[in-house]
């Protein structure tokens, strides 16, 4: 659960006396505050730092609040800040402006205290709930796409990104590259030792082959045995390198004292070939090789 200290406001005025009096009003609500004396610093700071709700004065020198929302607006990074306008400008011209360009809300100056307090606690308390429901999506995406044994990614989360891939490549004349991986011998592991030293194994196959891949190649669990490596944007020489790669760092750490082995194919997408021609390929090489 987040709490208060935890949020961050912006309070931007170009003049330092207005800024002083909210911070003293928010003083025991005990959130972080930061401060802006002008549009480009306002800009500057919420570029660059974790910015949960911004107070703007309107009328500012150079750049006015008004050109500051749909600044922050359009950026992809800080369109869902909420930002509560603080303003002596009490015409419905600059109100109705204010709430088209994306504010949340308008506060006319001279400000009630207990209003503002209000007010700014009603937007934080539904900027907290977004950020947790945010966080609880995500952590649900990962759950349904991740394998719980080897926390690799699972066939579903493979063959999507396969599919969304090999329409992209082929749309910008990418090279796209599949690594697929077949360990050898483990229900025969299983009868030596125990299922519990089966799942060792594929532990520990996951966990070396993760390392030896990159951020943007996605390695999954297809079913039982079987796992593949998408490789985006890489051509069929570098794929075989990185699975040389694996080869080698599965052969000396995890191999080297189990019964078990791997077989690895590498191919390349072809042109116009769809998903299930590409995997269909691939696996009749590794059942030939």
């Amino acid at each position: 659960m987040i709490i208060n200290s935890e949020l961050t406001i912006l309070i931007v005025d170009d003049q330092k006396t207005n800024i002083e009096m909210v911070k003293a009003i928010l003083d025991d609500e005990e959130y972080q505050i930061a401060e802006a004396t002008s549009g480009k610093m306002t800009l500057e700071i919420t570029f660059n730092k974790k910015i949960d709700l911004i107070l703007l004065d309107i009328n500012m020198p150079e750049m006015d609040g008004f050109e500051v929302c749909e600044r922050l607006k359009k950026d992809n990074n800080t369109k869902d800040i909420p930002i509560i306008f603080l303003s002596g400008d009490t015409s419905s011209e600059a109100i109705t402006k204010a709430f088209s360009l994306g504010g949340v809300d308008y506060i006319r100056k001279p400000f009630n205290s207990l209003e503002l307090i209000a007010r700014v606690n009603t937007h934080l308390t539904i900027r907290k709930y977004m950020i947790e429901n945010s966080a609880k999506q995500t952590r649900l995406a990962q759950l349904v796409s991740i394998d719980p044994q080897t926390k690799a990614f699972n066939r579903l989360k493979f063959t999507s990104s396969l599919k969304q891939l090999i329409v992209k490549s082929r749309e910008k004349k990418q090279a796209l590259s599949l690594v697929y991986i077949q360990i050898n011998n483990l229900s025969k592991v299983n009868k030596m030792f125990n299922t519990k030293k089966g799942d060792q194994v594929l532990a520990k196959f996951a966990k070396i082959t993760s390392g030896c891949i990159r951020k943007s190649d996605i390695f999954a669990r297809i079913y039982g045995a079987q796992f593949a490596i998408i490789l985006p944007k890489t051509p069929l020489n570098i794929a075989q390198k990185i699975a040389n790669n694996i080869t080698s760092k599965l052969n000396s750490e995890l191999f080297n004292d189990s019964s078990a082995s791997c077989s690895i194919v590498v191919t390349k997408n072809e042109d116009m070939e769809d998903m299930d021609e590409f995997i269909s390929r691939t696996s009749i090489i590794l059942k030939e090789s």
